[in-house]
């Protein structure tokens, strides 16, 4: 039994949502990387950039089947409670 391919996608260019919810401010960012090395280096620009922000969580997916690279940051969250999720979002 062969096994369907499952349609792949990426990102053309980075983009930003933002959310306001109280005095919470949740700002989500995707941005197209080719290495690991690139998306650490993403990663911690933004987290220069939102600094001040109590907990920059994150997660990057990279290749697909067996070269699939794949990791997430909960940042001091609850354990599984924000990078596990963006990452199965990915």
């Amino acid at each position: 039994m062969t096994e369907t391919a499952r349609p792949s996608y990426t990102i053309a260019a980075a983009c930003e949502a933002e959310l306001r919810v109280k005095d919470s401010r949740f700002v989500a960012w995707l941005a197209p990387a080719q290495s690991r090395e690139q998306a650490e280096a993403l990663i911690a620009g933004r987290a220069q950039q939102f600094a001040e922000a109590r907990h920059n969580c994150h997660a990057f997916r990279l290749g697909l089947g067996e070269q699939l690279l794949a990791h997430s940051s909960d940042a001091q969250e609850p354990s599984g409670s924000a990078g596990r999720p963006m990452l199965q979002a990915l």
